[in-house]
């Protein structure tokens, strides 16, 4: 089993998930989702740390992260 973690996080709100992915399965399953004010957190680590303990996971943070960014694409830029 792997858990993954997904955030959406705006200049207002922040939204958190977690899904867990069974080898086997046919789709992955959310496990938590969770909603936060943006303002109350000083960064990106703050803001995971927080919704881990949440959900009863232990801090330090897993074995790896990796992060993506998305931005707006502007035509003819």
């Amino acid at each position: 089993m792997v858990l993954l973690v997904n955030a959406d996080i705006g200049g207002t709100n922040a939204r958190m998930q977690m899904w867990e992915v069974e080898r086997s399965a046919d789709a992955p399953k959310l496990k938590h989702d969770r909603r936060y004010a943006a303002k109350e957190f000083a960064g990106l680590e703050a803001l995971l740390r927080c919704f881990l303990l949440d959900v009863g996971l232990e801090v330090p943070l897993g074995d790896a992260a990796s992060l993506g960014d998305t931005s707006a694409v502007y035509s003819g830029a």
